[in-house]
């Protein structure tokens, strides 16, 4: 989680004042965030870890 960078994380729909709040302390962001936050943010981890399997 704490190498998600600024691009993916606006890519996924999220907003650069949340990847602030993010980048500070990404666990308990992720922990603290609603419901659609934390899908986005877990998308992020899901695509960086097909990656890995398909490579």
């Amino acid at each position: 989680m704490i190498g998600i960078d600024a691009h993916e994380f606006v890519a996924a729909g999220l907003t650069r004042e949340q990847w602030q709040s993010f980048d500070t302390n990404p666990y308990r962001f992720f922990i603290r965030a609603d419901v659609r936050t934390a899908q986005a943010i877990w998308s992020i981890l899901e695509a960086r870890t097909s990656k890995r399997v398909a490579a």
